[in-house]
This record gives structure tokens, C-alpha cells and sequence, in this order.
């Protein structure tokens, strides 16, 4: 780093992050060109734009029992499931990534914080049937890559993505040889509390192989939809599942619950009106 404060080399970095009352640390390299995590480099610059969603979440995680899971379906580096660890003692997390660079990423962080025994990540895709798809990714083995969707055009590489459907994952008895970690396994629970979906346009897919979960645990599901077709098909789907459908504040997420949940609509009133307070530093860094 030159004395203007300019990077010349890659630097590994920890970022300490702040969420409201919370706080919890991040890695991330620093390049010439900017940080390689898109989520941790909004937090820092003030630009990030889900904080209502953050909050709503946080508030979902506050208020589990003993013996519930929620699930954070395309968890990047794991912001969400961190911040579902630091508001309950109680729940268990479940936190699905795909990409193989990025998995590796969130793994680390959740043992940075000392989460290892609460959040159980998993590298899998999240899809309504079971299947290997070819995952592109954008840029070299060795980066990270935010906003990776199956059906990208541009690629580097690709990389095998195991799919599984919800239903099949968290059933209330293990059915699968996917999720089977004997030191932190997730079973036995009582039911899914809240699901988090974020999988780049392929959220109706995720909604359609979890229909007897939604079904069973009648769970607060929070899931983006970039444009107005995307809002439509979780109307829809939501519909299908005698379930109301909400925008979050003004961002591009929509809460779905049991139609008639008086307490999840309370709770996504307090997101929207005070969202979350989101802010960081970089704590330490060093060359590479």
C-alpha cells in the first residue's frame, strides 16, 4: 500500500461490521482494482440497500425456539447467517452456497466467529428437483464472484452444482447423505422457522421443491425478485400457499407468510419503518 492509502498488491483483509447491536467479523481481499465482496464493500461505503431485509431477519431469528432451523438459501459469504447467529442462542442455521470459491469464503467466516457450532453450511444449489447443473463462474478459480446465476453467458470456468429441493434437505428426519455432519447436524428439529432466498432469478424454483415444507412448518420466507415478472411469480406462488405477499420497505425483497399472521406483519412494519443500522472497518490487514 503506497502512503496515499492506495493499494498496489492484494491484501487479505478482516473487517469487523456492525449491525445494530451486533457486531461480527468478515474476511475479504483487497485489489488494485477494489474489494472482491460485493456485501462487505457496500456495508463499508454506506451502499448497501437491503437493511430492511436485514432487520426483518434479525427480528425472525430473535424470536425462534428451541429446536428451530432457518435456512439461508444462496448465503454468499454469510452475512445473513451470521446475523441470524448473533440474534438467537437458540436456532440452528442452515446456510446453502453452490459456488465452490464463495463456499469456501463463508465456511471461514463463520469459524472466524467462533459459529461453527450454530451455523451449518452446506455446497449445495437450492432448485425444485434433484439434479447437477453446470455452474458458470465469471472470473478466475481463485476470486469471488457475487451474483453467480446458472444461466450467465459470460464464464471463465464452470463448475458442477448438486440441486436439491428443499423438501428433500429439511424433512423432519434426515433423508439425505448431503446434510450428515455427525458433530454439528441439525437434527432433531421441530420446524423451519424462516427461510432466506437469494439465488439470482431462480427463486420460483426454490419456492416450487419446498411446497411440503411452507406446507408443514408455515414458515416467514424472505426472497428477492429483481423486476416486476420476478414480484409477479411470487404473488402468485404465494397465492398458491394461501400465503400474503409484501415488498420490504422499498428494496427489491418481499416478505411471504401465513396469510392472517398479524405478528409477521407486525414485524415487517418495525423493518420498514427502522431498519437496520449497518456500518464497518477494515480491522486488519496485510499483504499477500
Amino acid at each position: 500500500m503506497t502512503d496515499a492509502g492506495q493499494v498496489t498488491t492484494s491484501e487479505f483483509v478482516i473487517n469487523r461490521i456492525f449491525a445494530d447491536d451486533a457486531s461480527f467479523l468478515m474476511e475479504s481481499i483487497l485489489n488494485p482494482w477494489g474489494g472482491d465482496d460485493n456485501v462487505v464493500e457496500a456495508i463499508l461505503d454506506g451502499s448497501y440497500t437491503d437493511r430492511s431485509t436485514i432487520k426483518l431477519w434479525s427480528l425472525l431469528a430473535s424470536r425462534t425456539r428451541a429446536g428451530e432451523v432457518v435456512a439461508d438459501v444462496g448465503a454468499y459469504t454469510g452475512i445473513f447467517s451470521l446475523i441470524a447467529a448473533k440474534s438467537s442462542w437458540l436456532c440452528k442455521i442452515v446456510a446453502f452456497e453452490p459456488s465452490a470459491v464463495t463456499f469456501g469464503r463463508l465456511v471461514k467466516n463463520i469459524t472466524l466467529n467462533g459459529a461453527a457450532s450454530r451455523v451449518v453450511p452446506c455446497n449445495l444449489a437450492i432448485t425444485a428437483q434433484e439434479t447437477i447443473l453446470s455452474m458458470p463462474h465469471k472470473w478466475g478459480h481463485y476470486t469471488l464472484c457475487s451474483g453467480e446465476a446458472f444461466d450467465a453467458e459470460d464464464s471463465d470456468h464452470t463448475q458442477p452444482a448438486f440441486c436439491i429441493p428443499l423438501d428433500r434437505m429439511l424433512s423432519p428426519a434426515p433423508s439425505t447423505h448431503y446434510l450428515n455432519s455427525r458433530s454439528n447436524s441439525i437434527w432433531p428439529f421441530t420446524r423451519v422457522a424462516a427461510i432466506k432466498i437469494d439465488v439470482e432469478g431462480a427463486e420460483p424454483g426454490v419456492l416450487e421443491g419446498a411446497r411440503q415444507l411452507i406446507a408443514r412448518d408455515q414458515p416467514v420466507i424472505l426472497a428477492e425478485a429483481l423486476n416486476h415478472a420476478a414480484e409477479a411469480a411470487l404473488v402468485e406462488f404465494a397465492q398458491s400457499m394461501s400465503y400474503d405477499c409484501r415488498r420490504i420497505a422499498e428494496e427489491w425483497n418481499f416478505a411471504l407468510f401465513p396469510a392472517g399472521d398479524e405478528q409477521a406483519l407486525a414485524l415487517l412494519e418495525q423493518a420498514s419503518s427502522a431498519p437496520s443500522k449497518l456500518r464497518g472497518v477494515r480491522q486488519l490487514r496485510f499483504g499477500l
